[in-house]
């Protein structure tokens, strides 16, 4: 077969080195679970099917066999379908279990050889709640982007190319000082991969009994913390980073009980204060 280099290099990253024709409904039924196995989003491998698809019908109705004079496979495969929307599939770590996490981490620093790598981890944890960023964008900080007590987060950095600035929690800030007294001026979390991030969380998920929270699910805790905090929707979006704030609201509407109390009685003072004005 021969493909362009972008098409044979989308194929080989799916699958491995495999034939077309050996693209079955249940090969690609298997790359989806795998791909949520490892915490992709179902965004993400919504994309990533529309791009196989595309190759694929290439290879039914345009690209042509040398050898044989006909397309390189005879139909399309059928596609997965019903992926979990972003509602669907949003988790969050409770406050109780993020303490988990942490003690789990410093348990892990005590007693194993990657003592350091393990606080590190915690911290990146951390970060992750607080900051509600995509962990390649963590990954890409450096001190030098840490400015006025926020990190700034450049046009190209993030997934839809628009930068922002997120102010930095209290306990982030803190955090921030003790790298200040390691002399570390480079990347924050220079000592951590993608590879040991998921390695470290999977054994943390396992240890704790988390079920399939991901790594990314600790964005979506940000999110939600705030949607709870009465944020609005809008300002979430921003922090965030959506550029389509129908996004956020589709994910982040539900509101605990007590923070609809909480509002419910703001508005009825509100009212109350308005007519007694009227009046």
């Amino acid at each position: 077969m021969v493909f362009d280099m972008v098409c044979a290099g989308l194929m080989l990253s799916f699958f491995g080195d495999v034939d077309v024709k050996d693209i079955t409904a249940a090969r690609l039924q298997e790359y989806v679970d795998q791909s949520k196995a490892k915490g992709h989003g179902a965004g993400t491998i919504k994309k990533r099917l529309s791009r196989m698809r595309t190759i694929l019908l290439k290879c039914a109705n345009s690209w042509i066999n040398v050898k044989t004079t006909r397309p390189y496979i005879p139909y399309v495969p059928e596609f997965p379908e019903g992926l979990a929307s972003p509602k669907a599939c949003k988790k969050e770590l409770s406050e109780a279990d993020e303490r988990r996490v942490y003690e789990f981490c410093d348990n892990q620093r005590t007693t194993t050889d990657r003592g350091q790598q393990w606080w590190l981890f915690a911290q990146f944890i951390m970060w992750q709640i607080d900051t509600g960023m995509r962990k390649g964008e963590t990954l890409g900080k450096t001190a030098d982007d840490i400015i006025n007590e926020s990190v700034m987060l450049y046009d190209g950095e993030t997934k839809n190319d628009d930068g922002r600035e997120i102010s930095l929690t209290a306990r982030l800030q803190k955090m921030l000082s003790v790298f200040h007294s390691m002399g570390i001026t480079g990347k924050l979390f220079a000592g951590l991969t993608f590879g040991k991030i998921q390695e470290m969380w999977n054994e943390t998920r396992k240890a704790l009994d988390l079920g399939d929270l991901t790594i990314h699910d600790l964005r979506h805790t940000r999110g939600q913390r705030l949607a709870d905090a009465g944020v609005p929707i809008e300002v979430i979006a921003d922090l965030l980073g959506h550029r389509d704030i129908s996004i956020t609201a589709r994910v982040y509407t539900f509101r605990k009980s007590d923070t609809l109390r909480k509002w419910t009685d703001h508005a009825e003072q509100s009212g109350a204060a308005n007519l007694r004005e009227v009046s």
